[in-house]
């Protein structure tokens, strides 16, 4: 029988922690409805003092005890934390339930667990040391503070999902759903998280970098805010990184930095994801073919834009074409 140990924290998203429920119980209910011999996974909600926790939305939740009676579990899950800037990081990982949270992650880890998080909640798995010289994601618009403290790190803030050998790492609060169902299917099997995803309607989901928002962080970046007008106008022709970067006055190496701090994105990655964009907003609002629009968004070969699309949002232009047909 395998173990689950859910960490609530003080100011945690209340959606990151009940859909982290609702996954697990309902994964429970289908496995013992079709019959399977292994047993459900058992698990229970900790904190680091045992005492109850309020979540960002003032619920208080009741712990079934604290972390240190736990000697060992098969799988750490931490839900998303609502933390919105660099300050309230430094903030929360000062306090004692985050010290003690840290240490019992090392060692969780050191005797075997699977370690996951999502949202701001990363950043208790890189004070362990859990993603140094690895790969890891976080909420896109913490990525700056977060590749300033962990520089180990190989920050892929584009990612929803990220995970190694004995972690499992996801993006912004909602981006839980996602990590669940990966956890799902290593404890339950492809059946039953296939069930489990199309009886809550849990669609799959591979990138977050469709939902940054590089407005939110231009007041800090003028820079990118600059560099995405200037995409944006020229999206129909081919140009190169360095067109970018002279458009705005500043060098190469500059941008990349300001981008990826803005954003967590290389600047082809950046050019990439607002060609996507525009691609699909022109597949869900005029009838052009797929052909014209991939020229109108500088690519002279359909096909390439056909597997970006797919690559970064895992579904194939049709979709979007229903989209607009089904509204």
């Amino acid at each position: 029988m395998k173990s689950a140990a859910i960490i609530a924290f003080e100011g945690m998203f209340d959606s990151s922690l009940s859909v982290t429920l609702d996954i697990l119980r309902s994964a429970n209910q289908v496995s013992e409805g079709l019959g399977e011999e292994s047993p459900p996974v058992v698990f229970g909600i900790y904190s680091a003092s045992g005492e109850k926790v309020k979540t960002g939305g003032g619920l208080e939740i009741n712990p079934v005890g604290m972390i240190e009676d736990l000697e060992h579990v098969d799988y750490v899950i931490l839900p998303g934390i609502g933390i919105s800037d660099s300050d309230q990081v430094a903030q929360i990982l000062k306090q004692q339930d985050a010290v003690s949270l840290i240490d019992f992650i090392r060692r969780q880890r050191k005797n075997g667990a699977i370690i996951s998080a999502s949202c701001s909640a990363s950043f208790f798995l890189a004070e362990a040391g859990v993603f140094d010289d690895n790969a890891a994601t976080t909420s896109w618009w913490l990525a700056d503070e977060f590749q300033r403290r962990y520089p180990l790190v190989q920050l892929q803030v584009d990612k929803m999902i990220v995970s190694g050998d004995d972690y499992l790492c996801a993006g912004a609060a909602m981006a839980q759903a996602d990590l669940m169902m990966l956890i799902v299917s290593k404890l339950y099997g492809a059946k039953v998280a296939r069930l489990v995803a199309n009886y809550l309607l849990i669609d799959r989901r591979e990138y977050q970098s469709q939902y940054i928002m590089s407005g939110l962080v231009s007041h800090k970046y003028p820079e990118v805010e600059k560099a995405e007008q200037w995409v944006r106008k020229n999206l129909s022709r081919e140009f190169k990184i360095s067109d970018l970067a002279n458009s705005i006055g500043i060098s190469e190496r500059t941008l990349a930095r300001r981008i990826q701090a803005a954003l967590g994105l290389s600047p082809l990655k950046f050019v990439q994801q607002l060609r996507i964009e525009s691609a699909i907003h022109l597949l869900e609002t005029t009838n052009r073919s797929f052909d014209v629009i991939a020229y109108d968004v500088g690519y002279s070969d359909a096909a390439s834009l056909r597997r970006l699309l797919q690559r970064h949002t895992g579904k194939l232009p049709g979709h979007f074409r229903s989209v607009r047909s089904n509204s």
